[in-house]
């Protein structure tokens, strides 16, 4: 299916909402592996090795998502979004109803998740 351009722009926009929130979702778990130190007694250095990884194994997932994503994917993209619960049935509404049920029946075939190690 082939977004118009008023579409490409409503994609583009969830595609950044998205990245937002993988990024949003990155930091809580960065946070959380701060956190982990105070109270597990870690070493620093494990904490570095810990932070060090997940920054990389995100850096790998957003490229691999998001980066160099041309407009003629947008469609495709946002079924894996969909699909992956990164964004939701309401953030399809700004499609209009015709968009959003071509959506929906394209992701009814996937039984799992796309990716499936996010980060």
């Amino acid at each position: 299916m082939d977004f118009t351009r008023v579409q490409k722009k409503t994609a583009r926009e969830l595609i950044d909402k998205a990245l937002q929130k993988e990024s949003r979702e990155c930091l809580e778990t960065a946070e959380a592996l701060l956190q982990n130190r105070k109270y597990d007694d870690l070493s620093n250095h494990q904490t570095c090795v810990d932070l060090s990884k997940l920054m990389a194994n995100f850096d790998k997932y957003v490229a691999k998502r998001y980066d160099g994503l041309p407009s003629s994917y947008y469609f495709i993209a946002i079924i894996g979004l969909y699909v992956d619960e990164v964004l939701t049935g309401g953030d399809l509404d700004a499609f209009g109803e015709a968009t959003k049920a071509a959506i929906m029946k394209v992701t009814a075939i996937f039984d799992d998740k796309i990716f499936t190690e996010r980060f």
